[in-house]
């Protein structure tokens, strides 16, 4: 008998189910692990002291909770909706503002949260504004996946998580 708990990242299995496959676990023909995992990046409303133009906060009050936070699968690759959210918010100068303001149009975009905004919000953003910009962005991105990994390893380090009940291959 099998119980197919469908495409799960490690961590849904974790924390759902209370278990994790080991690599020897996983049947892939090419040497991939869990083809399902996943890294999580939430992002926030840029607040208001850290936003260039009053336009950038227009269009992040268009986005829900839900499209703030995004999955870099294994193959490393950002979501494109991330990568626009990044570009939006990190806009610096006026002649990446002019751009923007020519992309998008916010009284002319689909509602708010709908597939619609989020589908013309990334096909309007889906390439650079400038390479500053798009340096800051992809910067920006390495930052928070820095970040949640030196978090992850001082975790493993701190002197009260009991990891000895944690096979070796969930550990890495």
């Amino acid at each position: 008998m099998f119980n197919n708990y469908g495409p799960k990242s490690t961590a849904e299995l974790i924390l759902g189910y209370g278990f994790a496959l080991g690599e020897e676990d996983w049947q892939s023909t090419d040497g991939t692990k869990n083809p399902d995992d996943f890294y999580p990046v939430k992002l926030t409303r840029p607040g208001p002291t850290q936003m260039y133009s009053g336009l950038i906060g227009e269009i992040f009050e268009r986005f829900g909770p839900k499209d703030l936070t995004h999955h870099i699968r294994r193959d490393g690759r950002p979501p494109a909706l991330l990568l626009a959210q990044l570009r939006v918010s990190l806009i610096s100068s006026q002649h990446d503002l002019l751009l923007l303001s020519q992309r998008l149009n916010p009284s002319s975009l689909p509602l708010p949260s709908s597939s619609a905004f989020l589908s013309a919000f990334s096909t309007s953003m889906d390439s650079k504004l400038s390479w500053e910009n798009e340096l800051n962005s992809l910067d920006c991105l390495r930052a928070l996946i820095s970040h949640k990994l030196a978090t992850f390893r001082s975790s493993s380090d701190n002197p009260h998580s009991d990891w000895s009940q944690v096979r070796p291959p969930v550990r890495q």
